[in-house]
C-alpha cells in the first residue's frame, strides 16, 4: 500500500510481516476448529477464506478485514465470543454483520411476499452494513469467490443466489464505485442465469476479437502519436468487454452486437483535468463526433462519485468506437471506488495520522458519502424489486409461467 519500512517497538519488523501473521493465525486458528468440513458449494471453509482474503488483498483492506473473512463460517463453531477473546472486538464485530447479512440472503424469496416486508428486509440489510463499510467489502468478496468457484467447478448455483448478486448485490458495488467488483458479478450471474444467451454472446465476441483487437491497437498507435505530438503525455489501453453490460444494451435499445457503440474502446490515462479536455480535442480533432454520445462526467460527476470523460467517435472504418479519457486519480476510483483511499492513501505525505481530530474529520465525511450511496442503493433495489413483485401480481399464474419460460428463452 506505499508504506516504507518502519521499526515497530525497536524489532525492525515492517507492518506488512506483522500483519500476515495475524491473518495466517485466524486461519490457522478457524482451519483447527472447522477442520474440512465444507459449505453448501462443496467447498472446504478453509479454501473459501483463502479465496476470499485474496480478493479484498486487491482493494488494500486493513488487516482486520483480512482476519475477519478468514472467522465467518462456520459460525456454529467459531462463536463471537471467543473470536473477541481470541483476536479482538474490532474483527468480531466485522464477523458478526457479516453474517447478519448472510441470514437476510434470502432477498428474492420476498417477490411472493408483501411490500412491507420487502422493505423490512432491505431495511435490515441495510443496517448491518451501515456500520462499518467493511462489511460491504466482506459480502461481496465472499460472493464473488462464491460464483467463481462454481463457474470452475461447472456447476451452477441456485437460481436465488444468482438473481440476488444480479439484483441487489451488483448494484450495491456500483453503488460504492466498486468497478470491478460489479462487472465480474454480473457477468458470472448473467452466466448462471442465462446460460444459452452468455454462450452466444461470448462466440460472436470471439469470433470478433482478432478484428477488433488490431482495431483497436492501430487506434491507439494513432492517438498515441497525436499526443505524444502536443506534448501530453498518457497511457492508452483497450478495454475489457463485459458481456452483462453489452447484453444490457442491445435489449434496451433493440441495436445487434455491432450496433454497440463501446465494443470497440480505448482509454486514455493523463494527468491532470485540463489534460483530459485537451486529449478530448484531439480525439475529435481525428475521428468524427458523435454528439449525442458525449458525457462530461467530469463537471457533472455521477452520483456514485465516477468521473471521466466519454465520447464515441466514427472511426476509420464509420464504425462507432468508445474513448474513456480521465486522470490518474479518477482512474484509480473508477477502479476500486471507496475502497480506492484504502490503496492510496496509507503513508501518503498530508494524511492526517489515525486517532487525529483531523483523521476523525475525514473518516466522518467518507462514511457520510458512502451512507448516501447505501441509501440510494436501498431505494433502486427496493423500487426494482416492488416493480417486479406488481408486475407478477398482474399477472395470472399461467402467465407469469409463460412468461418465465419465455425469458428463459431469450435469456
Amino acid at each position: 500500500m506505499g508504506t516504507q519500512p518502519v521499526v515497530v517497538g525497536g524489532t525492525g519488523v515492517q507492518p506488512g510481516a506483522a500483519h500476515e501473521d495475524a491473518v495466517q493465525r485466524a486461519l490457522a486458528w478457524m482451519q483447527e476448529r472447522a477442520g474440512d468440513e465444507t459449505g453448501r458449494s462443496g467447498e472446504r471453509y478453509v479454501d473459501h477464506a483463502r479465496a476470499t482474503i485474496e480478493i479484498l488483498r486487491e482493494l488494500g483492506v486493513d488487516e482486520v478485514v483480512l482476519e475477519a473473512a478468514a472467522l465467518i463460517s462456520p459460525a456454529d463453531r467459531l462463536p463471537l465470543r471467543d473470536i473477541a477473546a481470541q483476536f479482538g472486538e474490532e474483527v468480531a464485530r466485522l464477523v458478526e454483520g457479516m453474517r447478519q447479512i448472510q441470514r437476510l440472503r434470502e432477498l428474492h424469496s420476498m417477490r411472493g411476499a408483501v411490500a412491507d416486508g420487502q422493505a423490512e428486509t432491505l431495511r435490515r440489510m441495510l443496517l448491518a452494513m451501515a456500520a462499518d463499510i467493511r462489511v460491504v467489502l466482506l459480502r461481496l468478496a465472499s460472493r464473488l469467490h462464491t460464483l467463481r468457484y462454481r463457474a470452475a467447478q461447472r456447476r451452477s448455483p441456485d437460481p436465488a443466489i444468482a438473481r440476488e448478486t444480479l439484483e441487489v448485490l451488483a448494484p450495491l458495488a456500483n453503488r460504492l464505485g466498486l468497478w470491478q467488483f460489479k462487472w465480474e458479478l454480473e457477468d458470472l450471474a448473467f452466466r448462471f442465469l442465462d446460460p444459452d444467451t452468455y454462450r452466444e454472446l461470448a462466440r460472436q465476441l470471439e469470433e470478433r476479437r482478432a478484428a477488433r483487437e488490431a482495431f483497436v491497437e492501430t487506434a491507439m498507435r494513432r492517438l498515441r502519436a497525436e499526443l505524444a505530438a502536443a506534448g501530453l503525455r498518457a497511457e492508452l489501453s483497450g478495454r475489457p468487454k463485459h458481456l452483462y453490460s453489452i447484453y444490457n444494451k442491445m435489449r434496451s435499445k433493440q441495436r445487434t452486437l455491432d450496433e454497440i457503440s463501446d465494443l470497440r474502446g480505448l482509454r486514455v490515462i493523463v494527468d491532470t483535468v485540463a489534460q483530459c479536455y485537451t486529449a478530448l480535442g484531439i480525439v475529435h480533432a481525428i475521428w468524427t463526433q458523435v454528439p449525442q454520445e458525449f458525457d462530461d462526467y467530469i463537471a457533472r460527476p455521477k452520483p456514485n462519485g465516477y468521473r471521466s470523460l466519454h465520447t464515441v467517435v466514427l472511426a476509420d472504418d464509420g464504425r462507432p468506437l468508445e474513448v474513456q479519457i480521465r486522470t490518474r486519480e479518477m482512474h484509480r476510483f473508477a477502479e476500486y471506488g471507496v475502497a480506492s483511499h484504502w490503496r492510496y492513501k496509507e503513508g501518503a505525505a498530508g494524511v492526517p495520522a489515525r486517532g487525529t481530530r483531523a483523521a476523525a474529520g475525514a473518516g466522518h465525511e467518507e462514511q457520510i458519502a458512502w451512507m448516501r450511496q447505501l441509501l440510494a442503493w436501498q431505494r433502486e433495489v427496493g423500487q426494482a424489486l416492488g416493480s417486479a413483485q406488481g408486475a407478477s401480481r398482474r399477472r395470472s399464474p399461467q402467465s407469469r409461467s409463460a412468461s418465465t419460460c419465455s425469458r428463459r428463452r431469450r435469456a
